[in-house]
């Protein structure tokens, strides 16, 4: 997230603020009597284009060396398939405390 950003601008997010969560489109295909089964991006990959589009959240694991970045920039933008909305879940550090000399 850059300094641009409107999260940023609000307040929101922090410098030192770590991602954990964000939100992704998902397509769920309707099964019988409103069961629904996930498709996610395996539909995607198909090229199938029935059932609906919703959101999921996608965890990203504390270790970003299995996770690469460019998979959470890529699903963040996939989010313009739905509403052009991405939540986030963010760690924030609690400050240290202060010194009372």
């Amino acid at each position: 997230m850059g300094e641009s950003g409107s999260a940023f601008k609000d307040g929101t997010v922090r410098v030192g603020d770590v991602v954990r969560a964000i939100t992704v489109p998902q397509r769920r295909l309707q099964k019988q009597e409103g069961d629904e089964e996930e498709s996610g991006t395996l539909g995607d990959a198909l090229g199938i284009s029935a059932g609906e589009m919703t959101k999921a959240m996608l965890v990203i694991p504390p270790d970003t060396n299995s996770f690469p970045f460019d998979r959470i920039l890529g699903d963040i933008q996939k989010n313009q398939q739905v509403d052009s909305y991405v939540g986030l879940v963010v760690e924030r550090p609690m400050p240290a405390p202060e010194s009372k000399e």
